[in-house]
């Protein structure tokens, strides 16, 4: 595993380098040095493993106490500006014994609920009529019920992707 480490140490450290590898791979990609299909399955396959990474609770928990090292909460490196910051703060209620907490949670959801019903049919005219013009062309002669306007298509777009399943 050791030279694992010596190769991720190897990665841009630096906007600059990030750069240039970005166009040093680019230009292998595109002038043919490798096979492109399996050059996005290795890309994916790498944007998992820094998933990963990022997101595993131990590498975390170093990083956090690397950074309390650090006389500020905000500090810089050469690799970057970091923030030591609290984020998906939650607070759990359910032992305050408010009543009139749980009232208001109540007639919220309540309200919520009637909102969901009194929505149900115009949710249901917004899907049939985006459906119609998903499907009308523009020689069919389909006016509007309010304007009286004849309807245009809907005009679709979309960006061509590749989907990999990584084995």
């Amino acid at each position: 595993m050791d030279s694992a480490i010596q190769l991720f140490k190897q990665l841009p450290d630096t906007n600059e380098q990030e750069d240039k590898y970005f166009e040093i791979i680019r230009e292998a990609v595109l002038g043919g040095e490798t096979d492109p299909v399996q050059f996005y399955a290795t890309v994916s396959r790498l944007e998992r493993l820094f998933k990963k990474l990022k997101t595993d609770s131990l590498i975390k928990d170093e990083v956090i106490t690397e950074a309390g090292k650090y006389s500020a909460k905000t500090f810089e490196t050469a690799s970057g500006k970091f923030t030591v910051k609290e984020a998906g703060i939650s607070w759990d209620y359910s032992g305050c014994d408010c009543d009139e907490l749980e009232d208001v949670t109540r007639k919220i959801k309540e309200l919520e609920n009637e909102m969901k019903i009194k929505a149900k049919p115009l949710m249901t005219e917004k899907i049939r009529l985006e459906k119609l013009l998903q499907t009308i062309t523009p020689e069919d002669e389909i006016f509007d019920k309010i304007s009286g306007l004849k309807m245009n298509p809907a005009v679709k777009s979309s960006t061509t992707t590749i989907a990999i399943t990584l084995k």
